[in-house]
């Protein structure tokens, strides 16, 4: 009894002893709000970890099973490729650049040279601009309208992407392009959503509400694109506010 009550208290003592295993920690997303462009060169980056062997091609496939891992996993540098496939899947657009670069139907496979080409395309329109009242806490400049006390609640950052679409039909005569005799366009929102706050109830909505599309490329595309075969020219029409909102409403 007594040898085995000796080597019980060696043991206690041998785990009391052992240090503390650290808690898993997770990375912070450096993708989450990264251009279309910059993802799909970031892709390129990391092409061969995307290519299942022995194929010569990254594959959606691929993205797709590295996108459901579990995170943390205690290794910094695969969770940053989790986050990055799971960025690319949430942005279908970029996927479709990637896997047919403009032209095609997709079948997968993605080439060593597709995401150059891919950035290239993604790249006619400029980055998100970051929604001031979304960093914290929020500290207006001397002289300068206050970015978020002189404006009205964002109501739109908790909408569903269909939502957001639904609003931008619902106040589509707000982004008519004068020089396009008052049909909406991307660049008329993109120049309202840098606007600053005014204190102006009305007009400073509806930035807010430009400012939300921007920073859901996947909704600007849709407005863009989603009426005219995918193709994007940058007008928007009514009809497309409408079928993006049901498309958006389906994809979920």
């Amino acid at each position: 009894m007594a040898i085995s009550h000796t080597h019980s208290m060696q043991h206690a003592q041998n785990v009391h002893s052992q240090p503390a295993q650290a808690p898993l920690r997770l990375v912070g997303n450096p993708y989450l709000r990264m251009s279309d462009s910059d993802l799909a060169l970031e892709f390129g980056k990391n092409y061969s970890a995307f290519q299942p062997r022995p194929s010569w091609y990254a594959t959606e496939g691929k993205i797709q099973e590295m996108a459901k891992r579990t995170m943390p996993s205690g290794e910094p540098q695969q969770d940053k490729l989790t986050m990055l496939a799971r960025e690319l899947v949430k942005r279908d657009h970029v996927m479709e650049q990637l896997d047919t670069t403009g032209h095609g139907q997709r079948d997968g496979l993605i080439g060593n040279g597709n995401p150059r080409i891919a950035a290239n395309n993604l790249s006619k329109y400029p980055p998100p601009l970051p929604d001031p009242c979304y960093s914290q806490p929020c500290r207006p400049q001397p002289g300068r309208p206050n970015p978020c006390g002189s404006s009205p609640l964002n109501i739109y950052r908790s909408m569903s992407d269909s939502s957001v679409a639904l609003a931008f039909g619902n106040n589509y005569k707000e982004f008519g392009n004068p020089q396009r005799n008052g049909v909406a366009d991307l660049g008329q929102i993109f120049k309202m959503a840098r606007r600053e706050m005014s204190g102006n109830w009305a007009q400073d909505n509806m930035t807010l509400l430009a400012r939300e599309i921007v920073n859901r490329p996947y909704v600007s595309r849709a407005l863009d694109s989603i009426d005219d075969n995918g193709r994007q020219d940058g007008i928007i029409g009514y009809r497309n506010a409408q079928l993006a909102a049901a498309y958006l409403a389906r994809r979920g």
